[in-house]
């Protein structure tokens, strides 16, 4: 047995922790394989509270994301979880809350017509036909301007008898007001009852290689305390330990 291979047995893997670096890219038994804990994890895994697990590249956080995904799914609840680790930068000026809003609820789309194709509760039982009509058609408006073209076959099959006049996205333009005033409660409507962003990969694109533009990025997230206080909605951040100084100044620290 290799010195290596003897040291890494030795701390309790089965297996080398370092087969693949990038925690996206390791299958779940090799996850499973070479877990480890550590100090304080048990506030990472508390899905009552929003929290942030700040740790240096290479250390681990995709791949707690990753435990964490799965934990939520095994919970006999309707929770649903949604990645955002897809980020638009602009160019020339301070990042704003409204510059998450077309990224993050693309996520939130792609994981909400996933759930409908899988488990369809659009047909509340205890609602009005009326009211069941509404209720699609903000579904189908929402997910229509949010997600991508190819999804309109889908959309068709989910949506068959939608009509009427479309609400206008367009013109709903803070992010804080659509996800609490008008995503959470139809979240509700479809049988969910809490919804999970899981923001991820903050120290995997160029953009936020210096300190400054990833503070940047992430500083509207961790400032908006209405965003962090609701009980239906719970934030599940996972950064890079420069962040540190900037999230213990935060208001939501």
């Amino acid at each position: 047995m290799s010195s290596y291979e003897d040291a890494y047995k030795r701390l309790g893997f089965i297996s080398d922790p370092f087969t693949y670096p990038h925690g996206e890219k390791a299958p779940d038994e090799f996850l499973e394989a070479t877990w480890v804990d550590f100090p304080n994890s048990e506030k990472v895994l508390n899905l009552d509270q929003s929290s942030i697990l700040l740790a240096p590249p290479g250390s681990g956080k995709t791949a707690w994301r990753r435990y964490l995904e799965k934990k939520i799914a095994s919970e006999d609840q309707q929770f649903l979880s949604v990645v955002y680790n897809q980020f638009e930068i602009p160019k020339n000026r301070r990042i704003r809350l409204n510059d998450h809003k077309y990224p993050l609820l693309r996520q939130i789309a792609r994981a909400v017509i996933n759930y409908l194709e899988n488990t369809w509760s659009l047909d509340n039982k205890n609602a009005s036909s009326d009211s069941c009509f509404h209720n699609k058609l903000w579904w189908y408006a929402f997910l229509i301007h949010f997600l991508p073209q190819y999804y309109q076959p889908k959309l068709e099959q989910l949506f068959p008898d939608h009509s009427g006049v479309l609400p206008q996205w367009g013109n709903l333009t803070n992010l804080q007001e659509i996800i609490l005033q008008e995503l959470v409660p139809r979240l509700i409507s479809i049988g969910l009852d809490r919804l999970y962003i899981l923001v991820d990969d903050l120290d995997g694109i160029l953009e936020t290689q210096n300190p400054d533009s990833l503070a940047a990025l992430i500083d509207p997230l961790i400032n908006n305390t209405h965003l962090l206080s609701d009980s239906k909605l719970v934030w599940k951040l996972f950064g890079p330990k420069q962040l540190q100084a900037d999230v213990q100044k935060s208001h939501s620290y």
